[in-house]
């Protein structure tokens, strides 16, 4: 879910949602490590089975500056590092012309865990024509995902 408020001076806030559901049901007695790679699983399936690990990235307008992210924690021993996680979400420059806003998380299996950005868009994303408030969003899809309708 994608919001985006306009304020009197044309500033512009931007409130990104996301939802990840793991859609197999929990294994008793099977809790969640980063162990299984392409290496030792005899199939992709093995793998996508577990416990879902991912470094979220969203790309914004360059000059958006993040406010506020979910910060998600993962408890240790469960990474290969053993350490636990609890890290706040990160807005570096990755690539011209893309602010990213980066989380990492852990969705169990039979779980969901929920993920917002709020962030100010540059200026550039609002204007004035005719009297009128013009939102500009510009929208890339992911390599590898089919086309939009």
């Amino acid at each position: 879910h994608y919001q985006v408020a306009i304020n009197a001076d044309h500033t512009a806030l931007a409130t990104l949602t996301l939802a990840h559901t793991h859609t197999n049901p929990p294994t008793a007695g099977e809790g969640c490590v980063q162990e299984i790679s392409y290496d030792n699983a005899p199939t992709y399936q093995e793998i996508a089975d577990r416990c879902y690990f991912n470094f979220l990235r969203v790309y914004s307008s360059p000059g958006a500056t993040l406010r506020h992210a979910t910060q998600h924690s993962i408890p240790a021993g469960i990474l290969l590092g053993g350490a636990a996680w609890a890290k706040p979400a990160t807005a570096t420059q990755e690539f011209a012309n893309f602010v990213t806003f980066s989380n990492f998380m852990m969705v169990p299996r039979g779980e969901s865990l929920t993920t917002q950005f709020v962030y100010d868009l540059p200026a550039t994303v609002v204007q004035q024509q005719d009297g009128r408030t013009i939102y500009q969003l510009w929208l890339r899809k992911q390599a590898g995902t089919p086309d939009e309708p």
